[in-house]
């Protein structure tokens, strides 16, 4: 559990690579928002369970134990009222099967592409 108030939303991002994980991390740091960083799918389950505060998930497509399109089926069961984006570097074949209507962020990503996806989610708040 944090020490952060439950009434200061977070974000958890997910994915293996924590160089990943870190530079998303420090973008949303960068725009106001508090961040639970994961460095897998049961990890990010896990943190789900004990954090209230998470508000919003951004979670990488391609990881091992358990897929970032199977951890958001996890996710939207558990949490149905729980936003999920997914991120991914690899264009999107027709077998991966997708959840219908995930938002999509396509990797490498800016700050502005971050920040305009983040706020649909979440309000923004300042530093």
């Amino acid at each position: 559990m944090t020490n952060q108030s439950q009434a200061d939303p977070s974000v958890l991002v997910v994915d293996d690579n924590r160089d990943t994980v870190e530079g998303v991390a420090l973008l949303l740091e960068a725009s106001g928002h508090a961040v639970v960083r994961a460095y897998s799918a049961p990890e990010a389950l896990n943190l789900l369970d004990e954090d209230p505060s998470i508000r919003l998930v951004l979670s990488d497509v391609r990881m091992p134990q358990l897929d970032g399109y199977d951890f958001f089926r996890v996710v939207a069961h558990r949490y149905p009222d729980l936003p999920v984006v997914l991120m991914t570097g690899f264009p999107i074949a027709d077998e991966d099967d997708p959840p219908p209507h995930a938002d999509v962020l396509p990797k490498p990503f800016d700050a502005r592409l971050l920040a305009s996806i983040t706020s649909r989610y979440l309000p923004v708040t300042q530093p």
